[in-house]
């Protein structure tokens, strides 16, 4: 009787598990993790905001804000054939699930593109900045040291051991 109960339990916990795994797999629960990244993460207003603060890279900006609207096409044309399908077969649940997944995996990518791009924006503009305080500091020092020599410049070495 305790084995019938047990299986009979192991059984429950595999169906709820594959009911749970189905769930968090369904193309619908997918798309909406898709749109989570795509318009909740706001990937597209990244990618204008980074044009105007990274003109230097507005060549790259525009391919990724390009793949950026393929990605959301692709989203698109799954979403109307998930409409329109009123039952689909595990092949084509396995297609639209690789499918969405493949858009998630490109707009993360794109993401980290452009925040790579961001980056380097700042890392040149720090860089500029050190600069110009390296060249500010090494005027003054020139500027300090003619306006007041050390006092071993002045010094004779040669007329005090006469």
């Amino acid at each position: 009787m305790t084995k019938c109960v047990g299986r009979a339990m192991l059984a429950i916990a595999i169906c709820v598990a594959l009911l749970y795994i189905y769930h968090l797999e369904c193309p619908s629960t997918q798309l909406s993790r898709l749109e989570h990244v795509t318009v909740t993460e706001k990937a597209e207003e990244i990618v204008r905001d980074t044009k105007l603060h990274c003109p230097r890279d507005i060549l790259n900006l525009a391919q990724e804000g390009m793949c950026l609207s393929r990605v959301r096409r692709s989203a698109s044309k799954i979403r109307t054939c998930l409409i329109e399908t009123e039952s689909f077969t595990w092949k084509e649940y396995h297609l639209f699930s690789c499918d969405i997944s493949d858009c998630t995996k490109n707009v993360k990518q794109i993401r980290t593109a452009v925040q790579l791009i961001v980056e380097a924006e700042r890392q040149r503009k720090y860089t500029e900045d050190i600069n110009e305080i390296e060249v500010i500091l090494i005027r003054l020092r020139e500027d300090n040291q003619t306006a007041f020599p050390p006092f071993w410049d002045s010094v004779d070495l040669n007329k005090r051991s006469s």
